[in-house]
């Protein structure tokens, strides 16, 4: 598709609604560790992410991310995606979690995060309704909480590299014990590795790393869809502003642009924007994507599908 095309629909529309998916927040994951660390460790940290998946530690996962990811060319993406929306009536939605999101200069009250950010905390427990003492019940990090979360992870990922560089060497001094044995003893439930990674992580995360809730005392967390106990209220009152502005995009000419949406939680952005291109007449679509570009049939007049990475052509815009 020319790029004068897609220029042209911005210029033409009278209301954008874009929604910011998952492949923003891996960009230059696999790129930036590989380019940091001695080769053996590349790829560990698509492992360390997995690991942490399986533990209670799940909430650290976006900023872990943000640590590895390349943040400049995000950064400078969101900024090229900030001026084309300048002057625009637009309401973004993003399942991305990544930092600099919240951080851009989008217009006030447009930007919702359902699946939370790596910039807001809240009670590990979501200990009750009750508000705050500020009347929030979940807060930005101050810069001080931000640089313990980084140095935090710094420490986290080095554990891990080392500790799997520790079993790759015990299995090959003992191939047969850490290979068909262990396996085995994994099966029968009497070696857990997430018991063992969460029991090793509650000794190097400090409780109160991100301070302790003012009401029952216990950790605070980031605001993730990842913690055990994620606490919708954070993002609310920002959805209730989007459908309320999506109420006033009927028999309008609204641009849908999808950047970097892929297969999880497709109930948020993915399948509605689909139903919302479909439904009004003068909308028109773009999924842009590395891999999950395609629209479905229903939208292929109206539509268009881009496979390319949504970093990339921000940048390249």
């Amino acid at each position: 598709m020319p790029e004068q095309d897609f220029m042209r629909d911005v210029a033409e529309a009278e209301m954008i609604l874009v929604g910011l998916g998952n492949e923003i927040d891996a960009y230059g994951l696999r790129d930036q560790y590989d380019k940091n660390r001695a080769e053996r460790y590349a790829g560990h940290a698509e492992k360390v992410l997995k690991k942490l998946e399986n533990t209670e530690y799940a909430w650290l996962i976006p900023a872990y991310r943000d640590m590895m990811a390349d943040g400049d060319k995000i950064r400078r993406a969101l900024e090229k995606l900030r001026n084309l929306l300048e002057g625009k009536n637009y309401f973004l939605i993003s399942q991305a979690q990544s930092s600099p999101i919240p951080e851009i200069r989008w217009r006030a009250g447009r930007l919702a995060m359902p699946c939370g950010s790596a910039w807001k905390k809240q009670c590990a427990e979501n200990c009750s309704a009750e508000e705050t003492e500020t009347g929030e019940t979940c807060v930005p990090l101050s810069l001080e909480e931000r640089d313990a979360l980084r140095e935090c992870c710094g420490k986290l990922q080095t554990w891990l590299e080392d500790n799997d560089s520790g079993k790759e060497e015990e299995t090959q001094k003992n191939p047969v014990l850490s290979g068909e044995v262990l396996r085995a003893l994994e099966q029968i439930g009497r070696i857990s590795e997430k018991e063992e990674i969460s029991s090793l992580l509650k000794e190097r995360i400090p409780r109160d790393l991100l301070g302790k809730c003012p009401r029952c005392g216990a950790g605070m967390i980031l605001n993730v869809v990842q913690a055990e106990h994620y606490d919708e209220r954070g993002y609310l009152s920002d959805w209730q502003s989007y459908t309320k502005w999506l109420q006033g995009s009927v028999n309008r000419k609204l641009l849908v642009l999808e950047l970097g949406v892929g297969m999880q939680f497709p109930g948020v952005i993915r399948i509605p924007f689909e139903k919302i291109a479909f439904l009004n007449q003068k909308a028109k679509m773009y999924r842009i994507h590395e891999n999950l570009y395609q629209l479905p049939e229903q939208l292929s007049e109206k539509g268009v599908g881009i496979a390319e990475n949504t970093i990339d052509w921000l940048n390249n815009l």
